[in-house]
C-alpha cells in the first residue's frame, strides 16, 4: 500500500471475492432479499463505495447503510380484496456498540437500552455474532373507541453467525486470539401471524357505521414468532 497502483490491485482482488461471494450464496436468494446492511467489516474502493455496495449492485437489491429506517408493507387478499394488514417499522443496524466477550443478559440489555427513543416493531442487530430472538411488547391505548390497554408486539434479533470460532481444521482465529465464547451458527426466523378475535362492542360500532354508509373497521391483529 505504499504507492497508488496497490490500491488498484486490492480493490481488483476484493471485487473478484466479491463476485465469488455473490455467486456461491446470494445469487439464488436475491430475489428475497430486501437489502444488504452494512458491517463493520468492510472494504472502501477508491471510489469510496464499499464492498457491501458492490454486493448490492451485483444483486440488484437497496443498499440499507447504518442505521437501516424501513417500512415493511405486508399485503393480504382477503375475499376479493387486496389489504394492507399492517405496515411493520423495522430498525437495523450492525450493533458495532458493544464486543462479543459480554454475558447474552448484557447482550439483550445492550440492544434493550439501544432502543430507547426508536419507536419501531421490529429491531435486527447482529455483529456480537449471537444467535436470540426475544419478545419486549409495549402497552398503548387506542386513539378512538373504547378505553382500554392494547398491548403491541415488538420483537429484538440478533442475527447469529456462519462461522466456527473454534475449529481444529481452521486457523486461528479472532475468537482464538480474544478467547471468546463459542457462538451458536444459523440465523434467526421471524414469523408473523395475523389474526382476528370477535370484540361484540367493536362490531356493534362497525355494523352502525356501515348503516351511515362508511366502511367497517378492521379488527385484524397480529403476533410474531420467533425460530432458530
Amino acid at each position: 500500500m505504499a504507492d497508488d497502483n496497490s490500491f488498484r490491485e486490492l480493490d481488483s482482488m476484493v471485487k473478484s471475492e466479491a463476485i465469488k461471494f455473490y455467486t456461491n450464496y446470494l445469487k439464488r436468494i436475491s430475489p428475497k432479499l430486501l437489502g444488504l446492511a452494512e458491517g463493520n467489516h468492510y472494504h472502501e474502493f477508491q471510489n469510496q463505495c464499499t464492498d457491501t455496495q458492490f454486493l448490492c449492485d451485483l444483486a440488484q437489491v437497496p443498499y440499507l447503510d447504518k442505521p437501516c429506517f424501513m417500512r415493511l408493507t405486508v399485503k393480504a387478499k382477503v375475499g376479493d380484496t387486496l389489504r394492507t394488514m399492517k405496515v411493520f417499522k423495522v430498525l437495523i443496524h450492525h450493533g458495532d456498540w458493544s464486543g462479543g466477550n459480554s454475558r447474552i443478559g448484557g447482550d439483550v440489555t445492550s440492544a434493550e437500552n439501544k432502543a430507547l427513543g426508536f419507536d419501531f416493531d421490529i429491531y435486527i442487530f447482529s455483529h456480537t455474532h449471537r444467535l436470540w430472538g426475544m419478545h419486549i411488547p409495549s402497552l398503548t391505548i387506542p386513539s378512538n373507541g373504547q378505553l382500554k390497554v392494547v398491548e403491541r408486539p415488538r420483537v429484538f434479533i440478533r442475527s447469529g453467525c456462519f462461522m466456527t470460532g473454534y475449529d481444529e481444521k481452521c486457523q486461528k482465529s479472532y475468537a482464538h486470539k480474544k478467547l471468546l465464547p463459542p457462538t451458536e451458527l444459523g440465523y434467526c426466523r421471524l414469523g408473523i401471524q395475523f389474526y382476528r378475535e370477535h370484540d361484540k362492542e367493536r362490531w356493534t360500532e362497525a355494523k352502525k357505521r356501515i348503516g351511515e354508509g362508511a366502511s367497517g373497521a378492521s379488527n385484524w391483529k397480529y403476533k410474531f414468532s420467533v425460530k432458530y
